[in-house]
């Protein structure tokens, strides 16, 4: 027999009634012990129809119930991210969303200086993860710190104008230009061609002899080794900074490069209690055959198709997906 959602309400002679898809008035059997409230939706069981109506019986009321979205760690812990209601039937309990995340914030900070003791390969896997992670945000931190302080520094330098009557761009000179030595403005329309000028403090610059100063066309050179020497003392200046910022990049990367070996030789370590002495892996271009070896003569061929693993035991699986693509022989 049919069964369907129906919504009850209250027909006109007071009785409890219902409507079916298809446009009838649905009755409630008389024989049913369950009654309906108006408002109320319920499954029900089609008992049988007639031209002008139909005969139902309630199963199971429809009701809202509580959904969550619960975010479950690696380590165990579980949080609650989302709520939500969703109608079902009332003796069905409710199907909360799983999503499987790595380890949470505060069994991290926990267990991170002390790594290596954990036993629980999954969670020991998890927090190199992360703390691979973290490290790495570090790095690119430092980055983009040293890329701005030479983009500051690069705002600062100002250019020259571009040069009037030079294909499409426009302009014209600055009467005077500061000395990068003394900041000292200089008069740049007094530069003659192929004369020096010499600033007080003792910076000379000095104006090509096939350049027409009254055309605005200024010799590339000169220009040239003029911001040049501005960009060097700038740089001169933060110079150590950045030899700062380069180095706790090494060392940062040197700690990523450690716990990696660390990880390593620990999933290593893993597979030989697993009884398993060789990995061996024939792929091109990121498909082909993995074939483990056992102590016992035994072997397994799996296939290997951009990244994941085929046809070998899931518990083996979850150790080699975590350690790079290459022959291991224990």
């Amino acid at each position: 027999m049919t069964e369907m959602i129906l919504v009850f309400f209250r027909g006109k002679r007071g009785n409890i009634v219902s409507r079916l898809p298809n446009g009838k008035i649905a009755l409630v059997n008389k024989k049913s012990t369950i009654v309906p409230k108006p408002g109320e939706k319920w499954v029900c069981k089609v008992d049988f129809e007639r031209p002008k109506f139909a005969v139902i019986t309630p199963i199971t009321r429809i009701v809202k119930k509580e959904v969550k979205d619960i975010l479950r760690y690696a380590c165990g812990c579980e949080e609650v991210i989302a709520r939500r209601y969703e109608e079902m039937p009332e003796n069905q309990p409710p199907q909360h969303r799983i999503i499987h995340a790595g380890v949470c914030e505060r069994c991290y900070q926990k267990y991170k200086d002390d790594i290596e003791s954990i036993s629980n390969i999954d969670l020991f896997n998890e927090l190199i993860t992360k703390k691979v992670s973290e490290l790495e945000s570090k790095i690119v931190e430092l980055k983009n710190k040293k890329l701005e302080i030479q983009r500051t520094v690069w705002i600062e330098i100002q250019r020259l104008p571009p040069i009037p009557g030079s294909g499409d761009r426009k302009g014209r000179f600055p009467e005077y230009i500061d000395c990068p030595y003394c900041g000292q403005k200089i008069p740049v329309r007094q530069l003659k061609n192929g004369e020096f000028y010499e600033c007080k403090c003792g910076a000379r610059f000095i104006m090509s002899k096939t350049v027409d100063v009254e055309q605005g066309f200024w010799e590339k050179t000169w220009v040239q080794e003029y911001w040049s020497l501005k960009d060097l003392q700038r740089e001169q200046e933060i110079q150590p900074e950045l030899e700062k910022i380069d180095k706790e990049i090494k060392e940062l990367e040197d700690q990523i490069k450690r716990i990696s070996e660390i990880r390593e030789k620990r999933l290593i370590s893993e597979l030989r209690k697993l009884g398993i002495i060789e990995v061996r892996y024939d792929v091109d271009r990121g498909t082909g055959k993995v074939t483990v070896t056992f102590r016992d003569g035994k072997t397994i061929t799996g296939t290997f198709d951009d990244g994941f693993i085929f046809d070998v035991p899931e518990h083996i699986v979850n150790i080699l997906s975590k350690l790079p693509v290459r022959n291991f022989i224990f």
